[in-house]
């Protein structure tokens, strides 16, 4: 399945459009970190379009836990934001700060982890994104991807080249879609029904 992500860096956006191009997912932004007022100015707006449109809609949040008490303050941020919506695609972590791939592997495994596991107490699917050589060098991916979908950020790798584990492929950081002005991040999904 073709897939985006967006944040409220894209702007105002045409779902419409954007399905009609041949996109049928959308990861949105639901927000970030763990303090008040951390959510996405366009997530609840982007939600309501692109479920209009009739698009299979999951959602991301940004992490910037550095402790396994910080990814569950993390989760409680995100239940504020997401609960009661209704998604077809999982809630991911994202993981991609300096500071979290300089903590141990072991560390950065549980952080993900915490998050993943809270967040499916709340009855979401899960999963994780994060970069190639970071989720390769810095935690333990083996581990994760046997409880998780793996989203992985490789725009200079064809699919091939990826670990076996990956379900979801971020290939561009540059894409252009029909209903979006600026540059938008392009996927291929390949273990989900959608």
């Amino acid at each position: 399945a073709k897939c985006i992500d967006v944040s409220e860096w894209n702007g105002d956006i045409n779902f419409s459009k954007v399905k009609n191009a041949g996109i049928t997912c959308v990861i949105l932004r639901a927000g970030y970190g763990k303090d008040p007022n951390q959510e996405d100015n366009k997530f609840n707006e982007y939600y309501r379009q692109a479920k209009a449109a009739g698009l299979n809609v999951g959602a991301y949040w940004y992490s910037y836990a550095t402790s396994v008490d910080a990814a569950k303050a993390e989760v409680r941020n995100c239940m504020k934001t997401i609960r009661g919506k209704e998604f077809d695609l999982p809630v991911f972590l994202d993981v991609e700060e300096y500071r979290q791939a300089v903590l141990p592997r072991r560390t950065l495994t549980d952080i993900i982890s915490t998050f993943c596991d809270g967040v499916k107490g709340y009855g979401f699917d899960v999963g994780m994104y994060s970069a190639k050589s970071m989720l390769v060098d810095s935690a333990y991916p083996d581990e994760l991807a046997s409880k998780y979908l793996i989203w992985m950020a490789a725009p200079n790798n064809s699919y091939n080249e990826l670990p076996p584990f990956v379900d979801i492929h971020q290939y561009s950081w540059k894409g252009k879609v029909d209903g979006i002005s600026e540059k938008v991040d392009m996927n291929y999904i390949y273990n989900l029904n959608c």
